[in-house]
């Protein structure tokens, strides 16, 4: 790995780690980044100051311009948020989806051919006002390595009407590994491209022989509960949904009440002096960061992290330099037949689990509850942001 430039504060290695997707042929690697809160532990705070990073370069190249964010599901949806709340109260944001949003309507469909789950949707409550009034749409992946995605993203926004001629367009990222014949392609479209990391990467199919993927590290979940697990579940009222598109402030102002509502209820005594841990499901990361961040900066508890569930499937391994060092398979917040996995689980003292997902599944929490439990968690709440 090359590095080409780097604009963080963190050594390339400690935010750039890369890990073998399960059995995916199409691209048998990622890029795990420490600091992102999805697949690793991270302090709210670290997590947030990356992502804004990012968007304090946006805005002070394009604060002139009406501009939309649109962030990628389903790992990039919290950065997006992030960069757009840099922006400004008046700026919209939306992320892309692969989940059903009831009462709304797709208006384009693409493909992310690389991944677990291939198709991605974008709805939208009015794109003609959202999309087509905006000077500048800038897309917000948290890494970026052919572009071939946006522009197949592009591409059918076009064939929908959505992008114009007057349109101008940017891509932006935490890291960026596109060749030059992918760089070339952007600068002849006129599409700008914004990174806080550029490396040159060639990967070889041989890199893993070295660890021996023995699956020691994984673990799949029992949805038979134990007796010994105590954990309650509290719905909180006014959820607003970036899957449809949000103004940013509104999106903040409802995280800020949702966070303000949960540290009431725990009771500001009850964070003393303990290892507390944030979850997010999915797609629904961002308020699950913010959470963290205002139980760290009120609280003064410099013991807080935060991380998600996710749909991506990832080895485990124990192998000293590899990232992802235990994987529990979960039942899904959002689909009972789904896939889900939850990475490098530790033991903390209290956890809270905040999620979006509307309906029933009251088994998801007691499944996660159940994986956070054998980890030594006894204190455990879950979240369900209802509307």
């Amino acid at each position: 790995m090359k590095v080409i430039e780097n604009k963080t504060k963190y050594a390339i290695k400690d935010i750039i780690q890369m890990a073998k997707r399960d059995n995916n042929k199409k691209r048998s690697y990622l890029f795990v980044n420490p600091v992102q809160a999805k697949h690793i532990p991270v302090s709210p705070k670290d997590a947030l100051k990356l992502f804004e990073g990012l968007g304090e370069e946006l805005r002070s190249a394009y604060s002139n311009e009406k501009s939309v964010i649109i962030g990628f599901a389903e790992t990039a949806t919290a950065i997006g948020a992030a960069v757009a709340n840099c922006f400004g109260e008046d700026t919209y944001y939306i992320h892309t989806t692969r989940e059903e949003v009831k009462d709304a309507k797709v208006i384009v469909n693409f493909e992310e051919e690389h991944s677990h789950a291939t198709e991605q949707k974008l709805y939208c409550h009015d794109p003609k006002e959202v999309l087509v009034k905006a000077q500048r749409i800038i897309f917000v992946e948290d890494e970026v390595t052919t572009g071939k995605t946006i522009l197949n993203f592009i591409d059918a926004l076009k064939k929908n009407g959505y992008i114009k001629k007057h349109h101008k367009i940017a891509i932006a990222s935490i890291v960026n590994s596109m060749q030059k014949m992918h760089l070339e392609a952007y600068q002849n479209m006129h599409i700008n491209i914004h990174y806080l990391i550029k490396i040159e990467y060639e990967h070889k199919e041989d890199q893993f022989d070295l660890l021996s993927f023995t699956r020691e590290g994984e673990k799949e979940e029992s949805s038979k509960i134990k007796q010994e697990l105590l954990m309650s579940i509290k719905s909180i009222e006014g959820k607003t949904d970036p899957r449809v598109c949000v103004k940013i402030d509104d999106y903040q102002k409802a995280c800020k009440a949702l966070a303000e509502d949960i540290i009431h209820y725990i009771g500001k005594d009850d964070f003393k002096d303990k290892k507390i841990l944030v979850l997010g499901t999915e797609e629904f990361m961002y308020p699950a960061i913010y959470l963290g961040y205002e139980i760290e900066k009120r609280q003064r508890i410099k013991n807080v992290r935060v991380h998600a569930t996710t749909r991506s499937p990832i080895m485990a391994n124990l192998g000293h330099s590899y990232p992802i060092k235990n994987k529990t398979k979960l039942m899904s917040f959002y689909e009972r037949d789904r896939q889900t996995f939850i990475y490098n689980l530790a033991e903390y003292d209290k956890a809270i689990i905040v999620t979006d997902a509307q309906e029933g599944l009251d088994e998801a929490f007691y499944s996660l509850g159940q994986a956070l439990y054998e980890r030594g968690c006894k204190d455990i709440l879950g979240i369900r942001w209802v509307e």
